[in-house]
């Protein structure tokens, strides 16, 4: 009996243990699926095969438990990998699963997330009205959660949004909704995504050439980006600010940022961001007319989109590098540049780089006068420019059909109900009617058979009459009872919605009030808020412009101390060798040595001719360092009349090195220079030429004709120029002081100066230089001015 009496207890009690049991370990599960979900999060963008594995296991897991919310989650981080590999058809097929799962779950925020997801893989397929559908749906699921604070979320689905117009062309829209998505991130605080918002609307400025008010916006941005240590994000900002600076022409500050962009993209193995950043700064250097350095940055950014592989990118590089040589007036590497950028326009359907450069083939066949060409590609040119007017007219009118058949939908939605409360008011008026006309009848019938009554003369007859009266009066009775008492509801339901209205528009005048009182507090609280964030923001944009300018004033401070140091160093030089050469004067008359006397008078001629240089040197090159005007006077001189006057000066300072002078420069040859800044070119690469010569040397001087160009060549068998020296010069760097064949001094200034003058003067230098073989210098001169 004993044992009967707690079996059952203790088959309870082994149940319970079980069951507890089975609890921890789907509790276990569920914590650990939770995991995976967080850890595949995380590594979507940076690894996505890695999140996938993540993902399945999590998948796996969540179904041996039925665990909804799980799968839910890790379905959408799996249509969130699958898209960033491009296969969005297979994305969006999972993102319906995850939907699926999670509309059974109470979790708005996953739910409106995966919504976003659907609405950009709808977008990304073409399906425009859907994407827009889905993107609203998520808003309306983020607002409908009311246990917990939604305002980040919310500012990311407004962001998404805003990307949705921007991507239409519907700038105004698009404003607003990041404007709202910075409201609300900067309520939470989310520097990161601030940072995201301002970049997004300084952004929208710029794509409608506004500028100055994108400016400002970068730069919050970037001190933003800054406080949390973004690198990644910073150089995003700096491209973005630089690309707008050079859109203003304004070359040096765009440069500034430009490079702090192209330095991080190249630290963070950013390659597609140092691409877009290179390409930005050829542009910069094709602005300058310094269209060597540009084509290198170009060519360096061809080498690189073999590693992006985008076309978009690959026709846009095709088309500067076209441009860089048209403006050289090397046209046919412009066609041939021109001709790759517009077959892989083609391919990817980019009409307005293949407008680009059809216009650039036209204009350089039209320059080599071959008119037939020309002609057949302005013509097409043409075209393409109409249907790129066509498609923006049919984006902008898309726009406004799509604004039209929402304000349709709506004064739809308000016509129906109308149209409902008016059916309802018209069933309640025939209801009444129909009542009324029963009441009316029945009386009718009771008076009618009372009358009966009262005419006829059998008893019995008369009775049953009174009988039928009093019955049709009853129901008469109860009609109008009823119809009172109807009527007596409808006055007492009138009168309490009345009441209701009176004490709502009360209570909404009180609350009215109470919110207007709120809103000023808490306006003026934001106004002082956002006055101390301005004046914050203020101040940290004018410390950012203190440290450029900084920058700037080191490196001119460092440019100076150079130009000290050669002062100090080499103009000493001559001018203590005027001083020895002065007492040997002396010496040599009072002993009437006549042959060393005679040497003696060459070397300070020659000593002169040194300081004479040097001093020209030191003098142009300081005015163009310090910014001040340089008088130019171009006009056109003959090229032979210009160098022949330098080699008289040189081939007698050359002859102690027995150099062998050719020249060949017919006198047909006229150049369109600036007569003094040119000969100061002339001389100093000449200068050099003798300097680095070995004994019995060779320089060779030549000219040819092309068009409207000439090429002057320069070359000698000396020690050549080192890569470094090269490399200083291209990048306006001073070079140290070198010393000749023959212990000549130098001051390092000479090529610098030369670079300089050419710019100024539309020429074009190109080096070729061999250690210990010798130097070329081609110099590209226009025969004519610049039109």
């Amino acid at each position: 009996m004993l044992m009967k009496k707690y079996v059952p207890l203790f088959l309870s009690l082994i149940t319970s243990f079980i069951y507890s049991q089975e609890v921890k370990g789907q509790y276990s599960t569920i914590v650990q699926v939770d995991s995976l979900n967080q850890l595949a999060e995380k590594l979507i963008k940076s690894k996505p095969d890695s999140a996938l594995f993540f993902i399945e296991k999590a998948e796996k897991l969540a179904s041996s438990i039925s665990y909804q919310l799980g799968k839910g989650i890790a379905l959408k981080h799996k249509a969130y990998a699958i898209s960033g590999k491009g296969n969005y058809s297979k994305s969006l097929n999972i993102i319906e699963q995850a939907i699926f799962k999670l509309e059974k779950t109470s979790n708005k925020l996953d739910l409106g997330s995966a919504y976003t997801h659907r609405g950009y893989l709808k977008e990304r397929l073409g399906y425009i009205d859907k994407a827009l559908e889905n993107y609203t749906k998520s808003i309306l699921i983020i607002k409908s959660k009311t246990d917990s604070d939604i305002s980040f979320p919310l500012a990311i689905s407004y962001n998404v949004l805003g990307g949705y117009y921007q991507r239409r062309g519907n700038y105004v829209k698009s404003l607003k909704y990041f404007n709202e998505a910075l409201v609300l991130s900067e309520e939470e605080k989310e520097v990161t995504f601030t940072s995201t918002c301002l970049n997004n609307i300084g952004n929208i400025h710029l794509f409608q050439k506004e500028y100055e008010k994108a400016i400002p916006y970068y730069k919050k941005a970037i001190l933003l980006r800054k406080k949390v240590d973004d690198r990644k994000g910073l150089a995003s900002v700096y491209n973005n600010l630089g690309g707008t600076l050079l859109s203003q022409n304004k070359n040096e500050e765009a440069l500034f940022y430009l490079k702090k962009a192209s330095l991080i993209y190249k630290e963070t193995n950013n390659t597609r961001g140092y691409l877009m950043s290179q390409i930005n700064i050829g542009l910069i250097h094709f602005n300058r007319e310094e269209y060597n350095k540009a084509k290198e940055y170009f060519k360096e950014c061809l080498q690189l989109e073999q590693r992006v592989t985008d076309k978009n990118t690959l026709s846009m590089i095709y088309t500067n590098l076209a441009a860089c040589h048209s403006e050289q007036r090397k046209y046919d590497s412009a066609i041939l540049y021109a001709q790759k950028g517009l077959k892989v326009a083609k391919a990817i359907n980019s009409k307005k780089i293949i407008s680009d450069n059809l216009l650039s083939l036209s204009l350089s066949y039209e320059a080599m006068e071959n008119f037939e060409e020309a002609y057949n590609y302005h013509v097409l040119y043409t075209s393409y420019k109409d249907s790129l007017f066509n498609i923006e007219k049919t984006s902008e009118i898309n726009a406004l059909l799509l604004d039209q058949k929402n304000l349709e939908n709506t004064q739809l939605e308000k016509d129906n109900l109308l149209k409902s409360h008016a059916l309802q008011k018209e069933q309640f008026e025939r209801k009444t009617k129909e009542q009324e006309f029963s009441l009316l009848e029945k009386q009718a019938e009771a008076d009618h058979l009372l009358a009966l009554a009262k005419e006829t003369k059998n008893r019995q007859e008369s009775d049953s009459l009174y009988r039928a009266a009093k019955n049709a009066q009853l129901e008469a009775d109860n009609l109008k009872i009823k119809a009172e008492k109807i009527d007596a509801q409808r006055r007492a339901n009138q009168a309490e919605s009345e009441q209701k209205i009176a004490f709502q528009r009360n209570l909404s005048i009180l609350f009215g009030v109470i919110v207007l009182a709120a809103i000023a507090i808490t306006f003026t609280a934001y106004r002082n808020q956002r006055n101390k964030q301005k004046a914050n923001f203020l101040l940290a944009e004018k410390n950012e412009e203190i440290n450029l300018q900084n920058e700037l004033l080191e490196d001119s401070n460092q440019t100076k101390d150079r130009l000290f140091s050669i002062i100090a160093h080499d103009l000493r030089s001559p001018m203590m060798a005027f001083q020895d050469v002065s007492r040997q004067l002396e010496f040599y008359i009072q002993k009437q040595d006549s042959e060393k006397l005679l040497r003696t008078v060459k070397l300070l001629d020659t000593s002169s001719n040194n300081l004479t240089n040097l001093l020209n040197n030191l003098l142009h090159w300081s005015l163009l360092q310090q910014k001040q005007q340089v008088r130019y006077r171009f006009d056109t001189y003959s090229l032979q009349l210009l160098i022949s006057e330098i080699i008289i000066t040189y081939q007698t300072i050359s002859e102690p090195k027995q150099i062998e002078w050719q020249v060949n420069i017919p006198t047909s040859f006229f150049v369109w220079v600036d007569a003094p800044s040119f000969q100061t070119i002339m001389r100093n690469i000449i200068s050099n030429a003798i300097k680095f010569s070995p004994i019995k040397g060779k320089l060779v001087i030549q000219a040819i004709q092309k068009e409207n160009l000439i090429n002057l060549s320069i070359q000698d068998t000396g020690a050549g120029i080192p890569l470094e020296v090269q490399q200083n010069v291209s990048q306006n760097i001073l070079n140290p002081t070198q010393k000749g064949t023959k212990n000549e001094k130098g001051t390092g200034l000479g090529l610098l100066l030369c670079y300089e003058f050419a710019k100024e003067n539309n020429i074009t230098i190109n080096l070729d230089s061999t250690p210990q073989t010798g130097t070329l210098f081609t110099f590209t001169i226009p025969t004519q001015k610049k039109q």
